[in-house]
């Protein structure tokens, strides 16, 4: 592990007995370091991008803020060379006040899905996993108590934390269970408009960035019906921006391009950060139209302002025949330190890893990525399991595939509707029907006729 973390709490502590053995730890640190604790209720934090020592010895100025801080909690870290940064405002601990308290926190390790997380209220900028988590842990506490107010803040913390760690390791199910219930309770309207707001924002991007895209378009439709109902209009940015995208996923693309571009407008007012996710989408929604000149645009637009327009860039270069430039833009997103990515997801980017790797005919590489969309399947819906009955019915063709080259050759046919666009249109079909439930009846009949065997 490359950071290294020392906490003291409980009693009175002075930092100038520990915090140099700790700096011993990190004699060939260069990365920086941050000092936090509290004095008079209020939340001091000292950073700085030098080394420690010099030479054999603990630099002056850490020495004289060990020998004048007293406190009762004090939160120390120290980042070692291979962390790859030496920004002062990229070293640890963080600060942040809400729930009228002050917190201050650290983290070390690394996660598989933790900067995948946008936060309708970051805390920085820069790409940095510890802001991230913390981000994740607040916005999941302040909406447990949002839907529980009855608990105490340290209980529903505990329990946050637990469900945090639980969908950080892939955990998904309690986490989506604790934000349902708080977005129930925001469309019910027993909290404060902005607090609903928020709860019902973090929650789509919570179900987007776990790949439930689904439930990701539910929630978007009832945040819109409930910002309707509030003479609200939308929410700046990011609301707009899950409702642009649940019409897009649905295959309204002249919808989601007008709620898009007023929407990247907006985050780049409010919300910085997050206006290369717009731009990202604007890129893809591009691409599926077919226009493959303005998605490229659009996607070098969202990189220029710190984004990676994944995997939309990725499936950009496949539908340009460039499968290896694919292949290389998946391995790169999915190989990232400790596994982690900031924006989409891996449950978007490993469907692309697999077709970028069987067009250019890395089997391998296709079969690993596929196991592991497999296994993020398995936690997301464990219960989701395929009935293989080992069974056919007569007459049926084991093997079979769609292919127009025939009717190309023959009749000079050319679809003009791609499969990436039609897709979304055939389920916005399905999801306007009325299903009449006959399987086990159908089935049930063809083996009374000796039809299935």
């Amino acid at each position: 592990m490359c950071e290294l973390f020392a906490m003291s709490a409980g009693q009175h502590y002075t930092a100038q007995d520990y915090l140099p053995r700790f700096a011993d730890k990190a004699r060939d640190n260069m990365s920086g370091w941050g000092i936090g604790f509290f004095r008079e209720g209020q939340v001091h934090i000292e950073k700085s991008c030098e080394g420690i020592y010099e030479g054999d010895l603990v630099h002056d100025s850490f020495r004289r803020l060990a020998r004048v801080i007293g406190s009762r909690i004090i939160i120390s870290h120290i980042r070692c060379p291979n962390a790859g940064h030496q920004l002062e405002s990229m070293a640890q601990p963080l600060s942040d006040h809400f729930l009228d308290h002050h917190w201050l926190f650290s983290f070390t390790g690394s996660s598989s899905t933790g900067h995948g997380y946008d936060s309708p209220r970051p805390l920085m900028r820069e790409r940095l996993l510890a802001a991230r988590v913390f981000e994740f842990i607040r916005d999941g506490l302040e909406a447990h108590l949002a839907a529980s107010p009855e608990q105490g803040i340290y209980q529903a913390l505990a329990l946050t934390s637990s469900g945090s760690a639980r969908q950080l390791e892939g955990g998904f199910k309690e986490a989506a269970a604790l934000m349902d219930q708080a977005s129930a309770r925001a469309m019910s309207g027993g909290l404060e408009l902005w607090t609903s707001g928020f709860v019902l924002c973090a929650n789509i991007s919570a179900c987007r960035h776990r790949g439930d895209l689904g439930t990701a378009a539910e929630w978007s439709d009832a945040a819109a019906r409930w910002c309707r109902r509030n003479d609200l209009g939308y929410f700046p940015g990011l609301c707009r921006l899950h409702e642009a995208e649940t019409l897009a996923l649905r295959g309204d693309y002249q919808a989601a391009v007008a709620e898009i571009e007023p929407a990247i407008e907006e985050l780049r007012a409010a919300m910085p950060r997050f206006e290369c996710d717009g731009l990202q989408e604007l890129g893809e929604i591009r691409r599926r139209q077919g226009d493959l000149g303005a998605a490229a645009e659009v996607f070098e637009r969202a990189i220029e302002r710190g984004g990676d327009a994944m995997p939309g860039l990725a499936l950009l270069r496949l539908d340009q025949g460039r499968a290896g430039v694919a292949l290389s833009l998946v391995r790169e997103a999915l190989s990232e330190t400790g596994g982690v990515r900031l924006g989409a997801g891996r449950t978007e980017i490993l469907p692309v890893a697999v077709r970028a790797a069987v067009e250019v005919g890395e089997l391998d590489y296709a079969k690993e990525a596929l196991a592991e969309l497999g296994a993020l399947a398995e936690r997301l819906a464990p219960e989701l399991e395929p009935e293989i009955t080992g069974e056919f019915r007569a007459g049926d063709i084991r093997h079979c595939y769609a292919d127009t080259g025939a009717a190309r050759e023959a009749l000079g046919f050319e679809s003009s509707v791609s499969l990436e666009a039609g897709l979304p249109e055939l389920a916005a079909w399905v999801a306007g029907q009325t299903v009449d439930e006959r399987g086990d009846a159908a089935l049930a009949d063809l083996r009374s006729r000796g039809l299935v065997g």
